[in-house]
């Protein structure tokens, strides 16, 4: 929740990209944690971080969606894409995990966070580039 709140008091102040591309990375933190030696105090504190992350990252995701595609087909189809990854992602990580441990599912966690930065950042700032450049109405 405090993830959501923060997005909530945040709101659109500092723009999209800055708390989109800092959630985006914080999420990588705990799972590069998750490498070394884990005990449930380091654990549970990392999904709290995780979890932080991601409720902060959701809605702007959402009104990252809604601003390159103002009839709102773009946010059903990047709400439609979540939850196939909710729904798919045990069963992707079943497929990589081995016999010594997760590191594939943490690196390919890892790997997929670092392509939606890149996919969501680099469009919003062309995006924003794009609209400062057209002057406000008279």
């Amino acid at each position: 929740m405090a993830g959501a709140f923060c997005a909530a008091q945040l709101g659109s102040r500092i723009g999209r990209t800055l708390p989109l591309g800092a959630s985006i990375l914080l999420t990588l933190l705990p799972l590069l944690a998750l490498f070394g030696p884990t005990g449930a105090l380091l654990f549970g504190g990392m999904v709290c971080i995780y979890n932080y992350a991601w409720n902060v990252a959701q809605p702007y995701m959402l009104a990252a969606m809604a601003a390159f595609d103002r009839s709102g087909r773009t946010v059903i189809n990047a709400t439609a894409c979540q939850m196939l990854g909710l729904a798919n992602g045990p069963w992707i990580a079943a497929r990589v995990i081995n016999d010594e441990g997760f590191a594939n599912v943490l690196w390919l966690g890892i790997a997929l966070f670092a392509v939606s930065f890149v996919l969501f950042v680099l469009p919003l700032r062309r995006h924003h580039a794009l609209r400062s450049a057209i002057p406000p109405p008279p």
